[in-house]
């Protein structure tokens, strides 16, 4: 025989009715565990399930392996097999999570990243600021404003370009009016519009400097800054134009330096 029953005693009803409270007391546990992260945004819904199902899968074998111990004279080896066949699944059924977990240790004990950095992700062509770091994902806020979350271990995988400081942008502006220039109310509509420009980086501000001043003209230096090198031409030509407009109807000159 594969295995031979035995007469259940007090005693082994007494370990199965601590078995059975103990395994539940864990999963009640461990998954209001699991939730509490979904919540927090640690994990992701659907990581949240596959964890729930694993959850429960291992505390149906624990429960079956525990009243198969106490209530049968030996357990089959047969058995043995079939649980580590079972534990096997549960494992492949969860590699996504395990890999993430995993990737995640990488990334912050390697310092393959960090937040605050500025990364572009070349296959899929995402440019962005990357703003948290969890166990199941890095979170990037791209330039367009959008939250992109991508898996840490596909993260690790996807070639990274990483800027880490700022570059400075300088332009030259002339301002000439009809009359007297009002280089208080001029000063003001620059700032106004950069505060609301979303193409340059806040956490340096914006300088402005008087540089030169006349009756009917002024001449100012701006000082603006970004986090990718690769914008830098770009964000310069566009505040070029858009300043001009801001400054209407007033004759305005503009280059960088």
């Amino acid at each position: 025989m594969v295995f031979e029953l035995a007469f259940i005693t007090k005693e082994q009803g007494i370990s199965l009715l601590v078995v059975i409270i103990t395994v539940l007391i864990i999963r009640i546990g461990l998954g209001k565990l699991i939730t509490r992260l979904e919540r927090k945004d640690v994990i992701l819904p659907s990581t949240a399930d596959e964890l729930r199902n694993v959850l429960n899968l291992f505390v149906t074998i624990i429960l079956i392996m525990a009243i198969i111990s106490i209530l049968l004279v030996r357990v089959s080896q047969y058995i043995a097999y079939g649980v580590l066949i079972l534990f096997a699944v549960a494992l492949i059924s969860i590699r996504d999570v395990i890999a993430n977990y995993i990737s995640y240790y990488v990334i912050v004990l390697s310092r393959v990243v960090s937040t605050r950095d500025v990364v572009h992700l070349r296959e899929s062509d995402i440019r962005g600021r990357v703003i948290r770091i969890t166990p199941m994902y890095t979170e990037i806020r791209t330039d367009e404003g959008h939250i992109v979350r991508i898996p840490n271990y596909d993260l690790l995988r996807t070639p990274i370009m990483i800027y880490r400081g700022l570059y400075r942008i300088c332009i030259m502006l002339r301002i000439r009016g009809r009359g007297r220039v009002n280089v208080k109310e001029i000063e003001d509509k620059i700032r106004s519009f950069l505060e609301k420009y979303g193409e340059i980086d806040k956490s340096k501000p914006p300088e402005i400097v008087l540089s030169d001043l006349s009756e009917e003209e002024c001449y100012m230096r701006i000082t603006v800054y970004v986090a990718n090198p690769e914008r830098v031409s770009r964000v310069a030509m566009d505040l070029v134009e858009r300043l001009k407009r801001v400054l209407a109807p007033l004759e305005v000159t503009a280059h960088t330096a």
